[in-house]
């Protein structure tokens, strides 16, 4: 119990797993992303990084992907990964 008093000392602010592998980030993390619902999820080694991504930047995605006659038909999901 000590470890993880220490632990929590060192980190103030940490994000729940659930059940579902969903993140619940804290409260303080949120708040400085009022207008952010995506963010860009990154692994590198053993970090997780989440990059805001702003509704027009998405639109610009979408919109290259349609000039170039990509649709979400054409990019695979790995098996394992939620839709």
């Amino acid at each position: 119990m000590q470890d993880f008093l220490t632990f929590l000392q060192r980190y103030p602010m940490i994000a729940k797993k659930t059940s579902k592998h969903q993140l619940t980030l804290p409260k303080k993390v949120v708040d400085q992303f009022p207008d952010v619902d995506y963010f860009d999820v990154r692994i590198d080694e053993s970090q997780i990084t989440l990059v805001p991504v702003r509704p027009d930047q998405l639109r610009q995605v979408w919109s290259r992907l349609e000039e170039l006659g990509i649709s979400d038909k054409d990019v695979p999901i790995p098996s394992g990964r939620c839709q």
